[in-house]
C-alpha cells in the first residue's frame, strides 16, 4: 500500500482556511440545530439571578423515652408519680409540688404536667401513663382432676386383718 504524501506543506493551511471561510459565509451558530429565522437567546447574566436555595432542615423526630409512667396520685397537695426505667428495670416514686418546675432522677430532668397527666422528658417524647395489656383469648378454667386408678371399695369391716405372706423357713444346719 502506498502512503500518500502531501507534496505541499501549505495544504493543511489551505484546508483550515477553507473551513474558516465556510463558517463566515454561512454564519456561525452555537448549535448546529438552531433555527436561522429565530434570533439567538439572550446570554444569561452571571449575577445573583438564581434564587437562593432554602436550607433543608429535616424534622427532628423525638425518640421514645426509656422511662414509663406507671402511676400517679395527689395526696395533701403534692403529686407523686412512678417512673420505671425499662433499660435498668428499676423504678421510683417521685414527688412533684404544685410550685415545682422539675424533678431530677437518675441524672435526668422530668416535669409532671398535672393537666394532661403526662411527664415531659427533655429530648424525648412525652411520657404518658402505660396501659395494662388487655387479656386475650378465653379465661383458663381448670378441669377437675381425674384419678388414674379405679376407685377402691371401702372395707366394711376395718378390724379384720388380711392374711400376710407366709413366713420364710429358716435353713437347716
Amino acid at each position: 500500500m502506498k502512503l500518500i504524501r502531501m507534496r505541499n506543506p501549505n495544504c493543511l493551511l489551505l484546508i483550515a482556511l477553507w473551513g474558516f471561510l465556510g463558517t463566515v459565509v454561512f454564519g456561525s451558530s452555537d448549535s448546529p440545530f438552531a433555527n436561522p429565522d429565530k434570533p439567538p437567546p439572550k446570554p444569561a447574566e452571571k449575577g445573583n439571578n438564581l434564587p437562593i436555595p432554602q436550607k433543608f432542615k429535616p424534622p427532628v423526630k423525638q425518640q421514645p423515652s426509656p422511662f414509663e409512667l406507671r402511676g400517679y396520685y395527689k395526696f395533701e397537695g403534692q403529686w407523686r408519680f412512678y417512673l420505671y426505667n425499662r433499660n435498668d428495670r428499676e423504678g421510683a416514686w417521685l414527688d412533684s409540688d404544685e410550685n415545682s418546675t422539675a424533678v431530677s432522677y437518675a441524672g435526668e430532668t422530668f416535669v409532671f404536667d398535672t393537666e394532661n397527666k403526662e411527664v415531659a422528658h427533655e429530648g424525648f417524647q412525652p411520657i404518658t401513663l402505660v396501659e395494662t395489656p388487655k387479656p386475650t383469648g378465653k379465661a383458663f378454667t381448670p378441669a377437675p382432676a381425674k384419678s388414674s386408678s379405679p376407685a377402691k371399695p371401702k372395707n366394711p369391716n376395718p378390724t379384720v386383718k388380711k392374711p400376710g405372706p407366709p413366713p420364710i423357713p429358716k435353713p437347716r444346719k
